[in-house]
């Protein structure tokens, strides 16, 4: 973990995430944007290296002691080096079956779907980005590294998801030391400096392979671009970077730049929003996309009809319903993706420059009354009990969801209670200061309590509680 601060003041190339989707949509069609996938992608669905120390600690406590006893540090690679293959290929077959993609692989592959992406070469052995293919109707070419040669890097054809380190179903998975071969990963790497890729690499630490080495060899024309995880300590902001991949962005002829972002999944919608491709068309109109699906098997008959007429008439009956549930559906979207207030108003605020169904704008609109509702009745609740604290904050936050309803809809009595509380605001800062002149000098035990409690009260009004969802 380092600092934000000190990166800032070593001068670091740090990307807004905005300056490279800006470069992405400039680019589109003239170069390659590549995905370097890492563990952290797949998480928590799929575990990183340590879940499956973990695991081997837990059921396969002869390889530890043996691991141990020869001196060696019980890593990912030294622990997985003391099994057979068979046991190898069970651990990673029981802790990546039977999981289900993310937003980060859903995106992932709806950006590829959207000409944004053209390869994504990931370091995992499980299938949640096929998977994703599979949910968007859209197929990939499929290169497993570790039971084929990437002599010729050069016929990889776009769009593409490439296995460096082989599949948890395939015949062979790079999992120890003596079965990497670094020689034809750089041709990989060389290959993207010949075609000036612009790379992308997130979830990746830098550690617990033989790649990261050739991030440091191989000049990179197109930018390397590292998504780091950033999260807040006692009120500091970090960056998850090992000291390898800061001594890389040190070095400016690789030139790498990092993009602070919250988790993979984050990211990928930041990104995706940032694109004006969020959310995925298969969230906002499922019957739709899966008449799309069925438009594929137009040549199929049954009974001397095509299938897709079946698939028509389907459609057809459940549509309304579909639409309704859909509208449904994407609105709790936003509200589990926002984690706060702000970011629920910024989600809100691009919905409603959207072209919607007259449905959704009004169940966004009510969603958003009902929040305003909530942090009005706290706020009189707060104000009873403590008459002299100021509750400013929390009218400012029912306003902001009063007026993000205002987006969606626009009604005579809306507006009306908009303005009450806007002038209730007002008023605020002046009551709560009449309230404190009249309160006693010399307070008593009890009424000390009570001051006591109005502080913490005052803390609690100052961040006005997270929307729920």
């Amino acid at each position: 973990m380092v600092l934000f601060d000190e990166i800032l003041r070593a001068n670091l190339d740090i990307t807004q995430l905005s300056k490279l989707a800006e470069d992405m949509r400039t680019d589109l069609g003239r170069r390659e944007n590549v995905l370097f996938w890492g563990a952290g992608c797949s998480m928590p669905e799929v575990p990183a290296s340590s879940g499956f120390v973990k695991h081997i600690h837990t059921d396969y406590q002869p390889a530890v002691r043996v691991c141990k006893g020869k001196g060696k540090e019980p890593d990912f690679q030294n622990l997985m080096a003391e099994l057979p293959e068979l046991d190898r290929r069970a651990i990673i077959g029981h802790l990546t079956v039977g999981k289900a993609p993310n937003w980060s692989h859903i995106l992932a592959i709806w950006l590829m779907k959207s000409g944004f992406i053209h390869r994504i070469y990931t370091l995992n052995f499980d299938s949640l980005l096929l998977d994703a293919c599979s949910l968007l109707g859209f197929p990939v070419d499929v290169y497993d590294f570790a039971t084929i040669s990437l002599d010729r890097p050069d016929l990889i054809q776009s769009p593409a998801i490439v296995y460096l380190h082989g599949q948890r179903h395939g015949f062979r998975q790079r999992v120890i030391p003596k079965d990497s071969e670094p020689d034809q990963w750089e041709k990989l790497f060389l290959h993207a400096k010949e075609k000036r890729h612009r790379w992308i690499v997130i979830g990746y630490s830098g550690s617990n392979d033989q790649i990261f080495p050739l991030f440091k060899h191989a000049p990179f024309m197109g930018g390397i671009y590292w998504v780091a995880h950033r999260e807040t300590q006692e009120g500091k902001d970090y960056l998850s970077l090992s000291p390898a991949v800061l001594e890389l962005l040190k070095d400016s002829e690789r030139a790498v730049s990092t993009i602070p972002a919250l988790g993979s999944d984050q990211f990928m919608k930041d990104l995706s929003e940032h694109l004006e491709l969020f959310p995925p068309p298969l969230f906002l109109k499922p019957a739709e996309h899966m008449d799309g699906l069925m438009a594929k098997a137009g040549h199929l008959r049954l009974g001397g009809t095509s299938v897709t007429s079946f698939s028509s008439e389907l459609v057809a009956r459940t549509k309304a319903v579909a639409d309704d549930a859909a509208d449904t559906l994407l609105l709790r979207l936003f509200f589990k993706a926002a984690r706060n207030r702000d970011e629920l108003l910024r989600l809100c605020d691009q919905a409603s420059r959207m072209t919607l169904p007259e449905s959704f704008r009004q169940l966004a609109a009510e969603l958003l009354i009902a929040e305003a509702d909530r942090l009005d009745s706290d706020f009189r609740e707060a104000r009873e009990a403590h008459p002299s604290e100021d509750g400013s904050n929390y009218l400012r936050a029912a306003l902001a969801l009063l007026e993000a309803a205002l987006r969606f809809t626009h009604t005579g009595s809306l507006g009306l209670r908009y303005q009450n509380l806007l002038e209730e605001l007002e008023r605020e800062p002046q009551r709560s200061q009449n309230a404190r002149s009249t309160e006693p000098s010399a307070p008593s035990e009890s009424a000390d309590h009570e001051n006591r409690d109005a502080a913490e009260l005052a803390t609690i009004m100052a961040q006005p509680p997270v929307p729920s969802t």
